[in-house]
């Protein structure tokens, strides 16, 4: 049978919520989600729910909290509350350019902002924008003619790419995108397409980020009407543009099946345009030392570096994957370099060991939570609504309790939430997760005398349209929203 607590239950409980008892007796009851979470117990879904309210540490309402459920996306609040930690809200990623010798090399962080649209588009640049400043640099240094190869360090990671949950039919979508210590416009490329006029003709088409490695053969026509559709072949980059194109379209972002090669082909495309030869090839290689250090006889040309805060801001409110899971594996490696480990690496398990390092430090037991993954594509993760609400409760009270609540989405935004709740635009802070038959949602809200409120709403096995089931998020952020005035004094 299904354990429900409806009303407000007379318990202060710890940080992390490790530990909540056995038999809560009610306090102040408030009907309206005493009948909220009734109903919520009879949704043919598998239901989960923790409120609390954070001016007491009192649970509001509870609906099976301790049942172990996959996340979807709400598993980007564990590592973004993680990284918050350690390496804390100063941190930012860093892609070094630099000379050894007679070749170039490029060293990788790791950075998943570098060439991003989004974060591009906003500060007025195109994706390629820092390669051709690199470029520019180079040739003004005088460096025209490069003897030697062009060589990238990507070591920072290991070389699984694509996390073995991930539905192998996926792994050309953008969301499912490769992960890596290169970066480039999300490891995918963008094709648009335009008519060539007569009809039946091969319509144009142009591809960003440029790149020479990218083959796409062009299957589609020039027609009166409809939009052509683009995939790739197999794990190579070769793509297949198909169907009939009748207007100028910019079709939907395709995964490459490696996003460091994917940056240096395009980087030693824009060196070469920019009037700079390079005689070698493109070499991968680790050059950094174990210490994470360059070695001494290398030249730095120049840095860039993308803050922890604007990688928050595309995980919490565009829930983007990629990011995520860069963000994971680099908290990975700094949780190695800091606990001694001879050469540090991020990867899969090494973000597992500093997530869990975090829930301890929080204080937040882990019985039942899985991490599988950073962003909560895998159907493998696991984790209860008392973890998520523990974990907003702990960086409630973090010194990176702002940078932490403004990363996730409002509704009314740009973010998940922008065509939700937009009758409170201010009021609700959340990570919303999406998978079939999964919808969760998790955050803040204030209400109208300024208590403000952490929940979780899972639902798992959900059956036909889920549209019922983001209404119910829905109705419970606006019932807190306005719980001040249902109280009893």
């Amino acid at each position: 049978m299904r354990n429900w607590s409806g009303g407000i239950v007379a318990l202060v409980v710890t940080i992390g919520l490790a530990s909540p008892p056995s038999e809560p007796s009610p306090r102040n009851t408030d009907p309206r989600l005493d009948s909220f979470v009734q109903k919520l117990a009879a949704t043919s879904a598998d239901a989960a729910l923790l409120v609390v309210d954070l001016s007491d540490l009192h649970i509001v309402a509870s609906l099976n909290p301790r049942d172990s459920m996959i996340p979807a996306s709400n598993q980007k609040i564990f590592v973004m509350a993680a990284a918050l930690d350690v390496p804390g809200p100063e941190f930012a990623f860093e892609t070094t350019l630099a000379t050894d010798g007679q070749s170039l090399v490029v060293v990788g962080g790791g950075d998943p902002g570098f060439g991003d649209p989004r974060l591009a588009q906003r500060d007025d640049q195109e994706v390629t924008a820092v390669l051709r400043q690199w470029a520019d640099q180079i040739k003004s240094s005088g460096m025209t003619d490069i003897p030697g190869d062009l060589i990238i360090d990507e070591s920072i990671f290991d070389e699984q790419r694509t996390h073995p949950g991930w539905n192998p039919r996926e792994l050309q979508k953008w969301y499912a995108a490769p992960v890596g210590g290169l970066n480039i416009n999300d490891n995918c490329i963008d094709v648009t397409v335009w008519p060539d006029g007569q009809v039946d003709a091969r319509p144009r088409f142009s591809i960003v980020p440029p790149c020479p490695i990218v083959h796409i053969e062009n299957l589609a026509r020039t027609s009166s009407k409809g939009v052509p559709v683009i995939g790739r072949v197999g794990k190579s980059f070769n793509f297949r543009l198909s169907q009939k194109c009748g207007r100028r379209a910019t079709l939907e972002s395709v995964a490459v099946p490696d996003g460091g090669l994917l940056f240096a082909h395009a980087f030693r495309k824009i060196v070469t345009e920019a009037g700079v030869h390079i005689h070698g090839d493109v070499v991968r290689k680790r050059v950094r030392l174990p210490n994470g250090q360059l070695p001494p006889r290398f030249r730095v040309i120049a840095t860039h570096r993308t803050p922890i805060s604007d990688v928050l801001a595309r995980i919490g409110q565009n829930s983007q994957n990629l990011f995520a899971e860069c963000l994971a594996k680099r908290i990975g490696y700094e949780h190695q370099r800091r606990t001694g480990h001879e050469s540090p690496q991020g990867s899969w398990s090494s973000a597992n060991s500093a997530v869990f390092a975090f829930l301890d430090r929080a204080k937040i037991a882990t019985g039942g939570y899985v991490m599988a993954d950073g962003s909560g594509l895998s159907r493998d993760n696991r984790a209860t609504v008392t973890q998520i609400v523990g974990v907003l409760t702990s960086m409630h009270r973090h010194s990176s309790a702002e940078l932490f609540r403004r990363s996730l989405a409002t509704p009314g935004q740009h973010g998940s939430l922008r065509r939700r709740m937009q009758n409170l635009p201010d009021r609700v802070h959340a990570k919303t997760g999406t998978l079939r038959g999964v919808r969760t949602l998790a955050g803040y809200v204030d209400d109208t005398s300024g208590r403000t409120y952490a929940f979780a709403i899972f639902f798992n096995n959900i059956k036909g349209p889920s549209r019922i089931y983001k209404n119910m998020q829905d109705q419970l952020c606006e019932l807190l929203s306005d719980r001040s005035g249902s109280q009893s004094k």
